[in-house]
């Protein structure tokens, strides 16, 4: 994948109810005007690629929120199919189109008209297969509606299916976790993602002083999930997320991770096109109305460089020695650039961090500790 792909992502802010663990925006009350929504989405497309100044040769979309599928199956398809048209009436090609769906929500032919109206991956928010862990993270699905999903999309011989699974679910047990994955194996799917539960703020669990799972309880199924992800020919290639080939990895992620451009489309959207990132209004009833209200923040050399080596170290890729170095000696004192490099080296001690000539990228480990080692290195 190039520099030159844009990366476009449509958030859908409607759920039918909200999850105990999630705060992203989502509205849950009222008359969900799906054919308003759709045509606004439209023409902030069109404004929004207008507004580029610069031309890309392709393009990546994913649609996320919210619950996607909660828009009816044809409503959607033609949603994508205008998309698609539009950037490919201007030569930009189209290398992926990834929907999130929950797995209560779309039949076989639903699945059959998203692949026909070009859809290529279909992301199921599985999260476990036990249906006590379901009830407790407040899914609307349950165990056997996930299986049928899983086998529906499947069938429709998508490029990737992939399934959204969770660790340390409140009173989740290895016994339980072992069997989600199981599960997911014996369905054939070819991407995992693969996610620890945590604790935000404004989400019910957080409301209702949930307590955290135990950490050690929690590591110990942080490396069961690494063996059985392995055994079954599964390869990480970022924090979350496992592939069983080159072919079956996020290219719409990646874009992410590698820096590259990327619009946001709806309600609490983000865009970051080059130095500058925009991001909408979190609220559904003013981009109804059409008022594109945004936060602008331009973003500094320093806040990029230090972007770069941040979002590269969640891949197994790593980040360049040169970026790490140049971060050092720009943007750090004499001091916290000694401290920084005594530190990478403690890391590497303890296998947390590995290097090769040119690069740095973290370990199984390391990637367990990823939010504290990235700030004692920039």
């Amino acid at each position: 994948m190039s520099n030159n792909t844009l990366g476009i992502y449509i958030h859908v802010p409607y759920c039918i109810s909200k999850c105990n663990y999630c705060s992203f925006y989502s509205i849950t009350e009222g008359t969900f005007f799906f054919t308003n929504y759709i045509e606004q989405v439209k023409s902030d497309f069109i404004t929004e690629i207008h507004e580029l100044n610069k031309s890309y040769t392709s393009a990546t979309f994913y649609i996320g929120g919210g619950t996607p599928s909660n828009i009816p199956s044809n409503e959607l398809s033609c949603l994508i199919e205008f998309l698609q048209t539009y950037l490919i009436q201007r030569n930009i090609e189209i290398i992926e189109v990834t929907i999130e769906v929950n797995p209560a929500d779309y039949s076989i032919e639903d699945f059959q008209r998203l692949k026909k109206s070009g859809v290529t991956k279909i992301s199921l928010g599985i999260q476990s297969f036990d249906n006590d862990e379901l009830t407790i993270l407040g899914r609307r699905h349950n165990s056997q509606e996930a299986f049928i999903a899983v086998e529906q999309a499947l069938q429709c011989d998508f490029t990737c299916v992939s399934v959204d699974l969770m660790y340390g679910i409140p009173r989740q047990t290895p016994t339980s976790f072992s069997e989600t994955l199981k599960n997911s194996f014996s369905l054939g799917i070819n991407h995992l993602s693969i996610y620890e539960l945590t604790l935000e703020e404004g989400t019910s669990f957080y409301d209702n002083k949930i307590a955290k799972y135990d950490e050690e309880k929690a590591i110990n199924l942080y490396q069961q999930m690494l063996l059985l992800t392995s055994k079954h020919g599964f390869k990480r290639y970022e924090i979350s997320n496992y592939a069983k080939g080159e072919e079956y990895k996020s290219i719409h992620n990646l874009n992410y991770w590698k820096q590259n451009d990327y619009i946001g489309i709806g309600p609490s959207a983000v865009s970051t096109v080059g130095n500058r990132r925009a991001t909408h209004q979190s609220s559904l009833k003013s981009y109804l109305k059409g008022e594109r209200s945004k936060s602008i923040e331009e973003l500094t050399p320093q806040q990029l460089l230090f972007e770069a080596i941040m979002l590269s170290l969640r891949t197994t890729t790593g980040t360049e020695k040169v970026l790490l170095e140049e971060y050092r000696q720009k943007y750090m004192s004499i001091s916290e650039s000694k401290e920084s490099t005594i530190n990478q080296e403690l890391f590497r001690e303890k296998g947390l961090l590995q290097e090769n000539k040119s690069m740095i990228f973290l370990s199984n480990e390391g990637f367990l500790l990823y939010n504290e080692i990235i700030p004692k290195l920039i």
